[in-house]
């Protein structure tokens, strides 16, 4: 039985530990989860004449909205579709951009099929 430091030219062995008690041991590092419960107003005059949430400060109140002109005009042509890989040239890093994320995407709808299987 050789052990991994033995030297670099024989075949090493190494002691295998136990992942599952070292991921629990490193959960309990930090402290308890604590989470935040924020109440957002749900009256819909509310939530029509302010940005709601957009207050940085915890004793500052939310902005109104203001009327359309006093934003800029870019944000009203602003195209919020997402474009087809069949309509971006092949040439261009968006292609690929793309075509790693829909990998990404279809990598992780087998792997939640099939779960055990190696890809």
């Amino acid at each position: 039985m050789l052990y991994r430091w033995t030297s670099i030219y024989r075949p090493c062995r190494y002691i295998s530990l136990s992942v599952p008690s070292l991921a629990k041991k490193a959960r309990n590092v930090g402290g308890p989860r604590t989470t935040i419960k924020v109440d957002l107003p749900r009256d819909p005059a509310v939530l029509t004449t302010k940005c709601v949430g957009a207050a940085i400060f915890k004793d500052t109140e939310d902005p109104d909205i203001l009327p359309d002109n006093h934003y800029p005009e870019w944000m009203w042509n602003h195209k919020l579709e997402f474009k087809k890989l069949e309509d971006l040239q092949p040439d261009s890093i968006h292609y690929w951009q793309k075509l790693i994320a829909l990998n990404y995407v279809e990598k992780a709808k087998r792997k939640k099929l099939f779960p055990f299987k190696s890809y």
